[in-house]
């Protein structure tokens, strides 16, 4: 029940949204003198794309003769699958040919 929690976004693949890092700090100084300046330094976030595919094959024979609730059992095992691995990688993905997971993530300071 991961899933539902998840907040999902309608970014297209490919936007990358800047992300302030800067963390100003303050300094002490004597009358009439000034301060170091500080640099901004910018992150993003980066929005990619990742397929997730899952196929089930069935005989023609059955493709002919399948019951109504026969293809309903095979939609939502087929949906089960699906969130299965999108719980999968929202926890521990790789990042690389899938979502990097909250558990491969480096959090930035803060």
């Amino acid at each position: 029940m991961i899933l539902p929690r998840v907040t999902k976004t309608q970014y297209a693949a490919g936007v990358e949204i800047p992300v302030s890092t800067l963390k100003p700090t303050a300094s002490w100084v004597a009358e009439g003198a000034t301060s170091d300046r500080q640099k901004y330094t910018g992150a993003k976030i980066s929005f990619t794309h990742h397929k997730l595919r899952c196929e089930v094959s069935v005989s023609m024979e059955v493709g002919t003769m399948a019951l109504a609730a026969f293809e309903a059992k095979i939609v939502e095992n087929v949906a089960a699958a699906i969130v299965k691995a999108k719980e999968q990688a929202i926890i521990s993905g790789t990042g690389t040919g899938q979502p990097k997971g909250i558990l491969a993530e480096t959090p930035a300071d803060g």
